[in-house]
């Protein structure tokens, strides 16, 4: 594993969150101890309204469900919580790390430099997890494939932030996975299609306008 150092902004200052953002338990995942989904998107929402430059990392374990299927949920969910471990010790002071569900995590990442620094905080993560996980005396593996959207201001909201960094992870999906990758709008605009194309393709199975054959190649 290399080793990174940690970037740093001088004029990096968290934003307090509003009186009415999400606390207590409904504030915390109750697995892994991490922020939910509904507190990440309340600090989303604040840091973007004041204007201020945002990256929104989305990760996503690469093959997790071979991991509950094969060694069963108990093991996954350990795994989940030295993950988030991981994730926790590997961002910056004052970043926002959460858990929206599932083997889905996200990071938020305030005052920011620009893009360059985002990557460097999203490989970094990427990079924590390359080491074994000791669960239950056995040792595991899992990898992650990571979206970076970086934005200064609303971006159309914290919602559509979101569905940006999750739209560059599928992009990181399909090119191999355990990678990071940059949101783009040719990268949102070919995956909305691919979605397209399969639900026309669904629609035209179930109607039985198109028949689906299989032929043996030999």
């Amino acid at each position: 594993m290399r080793a990174h150092a940690r970037p740093s902004s001088p004029d990096h200052v968290p934003v307090e969150p509003p009186r009415h953002a999400v606390h207590g338990p409904a504030a915390e995942d109750a697995l892994t101890g991490l922020a939910n989904r509904a507190l990440f998107l309340d600090r989303l929402r604040s840091v973007t309204s004041a204007g201020l430059p945002v990256a929104v990392l989305f990760l996503d374990l690469d093959d997790f469900k071979l991991i509950n299927d094969g060694w069963g949920h108990g093991t996954g969910d350990r795994l989940l919580c030295e993950v988030a471990e991981r994730l926790r010790a590997a961002v910056r002071p004052g970043d926002l790390v959460a858990r929206l569900g599932g083997d889905e995590f996200t990071v938020l990442c305030e005052g920011l430099a620009g893009e360059r620094e985002a990557l460097a905080v999203a490989d970094r993560l990427r990079e924590a997890l390359e080491g074994p996980f000791d669960i239950a005396g056995q040792q595991r593996h899992v990898r992650a494939s990571i979206g970076c959207r970086v934005a200064v201001g609303s971006a159309g909201g914290a919602e559509a932030l979101l569905r940006d960094a999750d739209v560059a992870m599928y992009q990181a999906k399909d090119r191999g996975r355990n990678r990071v990758e940059l949101y783009s709008e040719e990268t949102r605009r070919r995956i909305v299609r691919r979605l397209e194309v399969e639900q026309e393709l669904r629609a035209a199975v179930a109607s039985r306008a198109v028949a689906v054959h299989w032929r043996s190649p030999h």
